[in-house]
């Protein structure tokens, strides 16, 4: 079994989207509440910003059936 990790220890970074020369996106997998999940944040100059969503693993599931739907637009 593997270790949970918590946000505030790191998490694992799962990836990045830049934005700009100074924003990203960090996708980062952890422990919130002794709930698995998923943290999409922007992120300036390396330190969080307020914008970003959480989602649990079951939410996650949703919003990737979303993007398949947005990918079939292309």
């Amino acid at each position: 079994m593997t270790k949970k990790v918590h946000y505030r220890d790191g998490g694992e970074l799962l990836g990045r989207i830049p934005r700009d020369s100074k924003q990203e996106f960090k996708i980062v997998k952890g422990v919130y509440w002794n709930i698995e999940s998923i943290d999409i944040r922007l992120y300036k100059d390396d330190k969080a910003t307020p914008t970003g969503i959480r989602l649990n693993l079951e939410e996650i599931k949703v919003l990737q059936e979303i993007l398949e739907k947005v990918k079939q637009w292309e």
